[in-house]
């Protein structure tokens, strides 16, 4: 209970620092736990399919949804994650409407052997540390099979 109520408020204090300090809090933590250098080098660079899988397993402050073969929606939702959100459709559905998604890195889409579906539509923002995209109006994003957005 602790651990989530800390979380959420660095998650809030987290938002409003720059990129600087950000690596500063990121370099003092380095210091005394090795693991989380390793893991903020790799937000800084593109990432391959299968390093992606590996980062999130191993993530904590991290969100992961998958379909399997039924259904995940969000219709005008909030989804806040210290190190990562990700969506894997796998032989379901995903449906992103209306929603406000934030991480450090977003993977939304389907995995090397995918075959549902990931729309994103209806005024949805999603925001990583590095990228930003808005759909609204009429637009969407549709994504079948193995299909997959990264942002970091």
């Amino acid at each position: 209970m602790i651990e989530t109520t800390l979380l959420a408020v660095l998650t809030g204090a987290l938002s409003n620092l720059t990129s600087d300090a950000i690596k500063g809090i990121i370099g003092k933590l380095a210091s005394k736990h090795p693991e989380v250098e390793q893991q903020a080098s790799l937000l800084e660079t593109p990432l391959p399919f299968d390093e992606v899988d590996k980062l999130f397993s191993q993530m904590q402050g991290a969100i992961q949804a998958a379909a399997a073969d039924g259904e995940i929606r969000l219709d005008e939702a909030e989804l806040k994650a210290l190190s990562g959100i990700k969506f894997d459709h796998q032989a379901g559905t995903v449906l992103i409407n209306g929603s406000q998604v934030q991480a450090s890195i977003l993977v939304t889409g389907g995995g090397q052997h995918a075959t549902g579906k990931t729309i994103i539509q209806g005024d949805t923002t999603m925001t990583s540390q590095g990228t930003s995209m808005k759909i609204s109006g009429g637009a969407q994003i549709v994504m079948t099979g193995g299909a997959r957005i990264i942002q970091n």
